[in-house]
């Protein structure tokens, strides 16, 4: 299976018949073909941050993922493009690509945490958090989202930050990300 991390939305009608995947050179598009723009804005709320307790800083859109840098931490969303096998089901290549992603946070070592219970029904993921003895670390979520895609967002923390405000933000990004969803899946 062939994945690369690509912007949130992106909408792989022309790679998903054809048996190579995606090339460097390819741009998200829209159903009709437009360049996708991300809303950061949106995908990386002031929310967010603010339940981190860092200061307020503009996201902004870079390599197909939005994110905020601070001094603190960092904040990062994007999706995993999953371009099926031949003969394949989209659903069922984007149910392997979440559970390789949650295999791999769970071979990271031991701050894996399992899927939240704080899902919105009919999602699933998983979650790492900071180390609780610091604060410190990188608490990542991974979630397959009403779109079919796979997000993929991590909290880089660089000076402690306590585990109930990384899982607000957690809260705040995962229902963003589901709230983006919601239009443009409608």
């Amino acid at each position: 299976m062939r994945a690369q991390i690509l912007g949130l939305g992106v909408v792989l009608l022309a790679v998903q018949g054809c048996s190579g995947g995606p090339t460097a050179g390819d741009t998200p598009v829209t159903p009709d073909g437009q360049a996708e723009r991300l809303d950061c804005a949106a995908l990386i709320t002031t929310t967010a941050t603010d339940a981190l307790g860092w200061p307020a800083t503009p996201a902004t859109e870079h390599a197909g993922r939005c994110q905020v840098d601070t001094d603190r931490g960092e904040v990062t969303v994007g999706t995993r493009a999953v371009v099926p096998d031949e003969g394949q089901e989209r659903s069922d290549a984007v149910q392997e690509e979440l559970e390789a992603q949650c295999d791999r946070l769970r071979a990271d070592g031991p701050h894996f945490v399992g899927e939240p219970d704080w899902l919105a029904d009919g999602t699933s993921g998983c979650l790492t958090q900071l180390d609780p003895r610091t604060g410190t670390g990188v608490a990542e979520l991974v979630l397959r989202n009403r779109r079919d895609e796979v997000v993929q967002i991590r909290v880089p923390a660089f000076r402690p930050v306590a585990e109930e405000k990384v899982d607000a933000a957690m809260r705040e990004l995962a229902g963003a990300a589901l709230d983006l969803c919601e239009a443009a899946c409608a």
